[in-house]
């Protein structure tokens, strides 16, 4: 009789816990429906580099508790030379393409691990935050490989800074 009512209690306590588990994935599944939906509609703005490979999108998550709606694309599109304007572009047209049910949405688009935006050179980088760690080491941290014992140290030119060459010309076949 003890046993039979443990497995009632712990059986009532299962319940319980799973309420709210199954009332947020049903509301989950209601928003990756209208999602789905939605996005029929989005124009692939990445044509142009399907001889790379076919980019496409593989597959899309949400998570409704961070608010973040996560698009995973197929490979090649990290193989794209990535540009402030392409991601912006590809940004904005999902972004559109989910409508109001999204607004509060982080988007995330990811290819090949990394998010897209990650894939924009510092150098192209105006309204996307410089990524410090592709930051070049400052002046005094370069020790120079060779150097001359009795001359002066040039202020400027190429001085402790390393160049590395190697025979490498034509086409070279692996």
């Amino acid at each position: 009789m003890r046993s039979v009512l443990r497995f009632i209690n712990s059986l009532l306590l299962l319940v319980f816990i799973s309420l709210p588990i199954y009332s947020q994935s049903k509301k989950a599944l209601k928003l990756h429906d209208k999602a789905v939906e939605d996005l029929a509609g989005w124009q692939n703005p990445f044509t142009q580099w399907n001889f790379l490979g076919e980019i496409k999108l593989d597959t899309f998550s949400i998570d409704t508790k961070k608010k973040i709606v996560k698009f995973h694309f197929s490979t090649p599109l990290s193989y794209v030379p990535v540009r402030e304007e392409i991601y912006n572009q590809a940004f904005s047209g999902l972004k559109e393409s989910l409508g109001k049910e999204f607004d509060k949405y982080e988007i995330q688009i990811i290819t090949d691990g990394q998010r897209l935006e990650a894939l924009v050179p510092n150098y192209y980088r105006n309204s996307i935050d410089l990524d410090s760690k592709r930051m070049s080491l400052s002046e005094k941290a370069r020790i120079p490989i060779v150097r001359r014992i009795n001359q002066q140290i040039p202020a400027k030119g190429l001085y402790s800074r390393n160049i590395a060459l190697w025979h490498s010309h034509g086409w070279y076949y692996e």
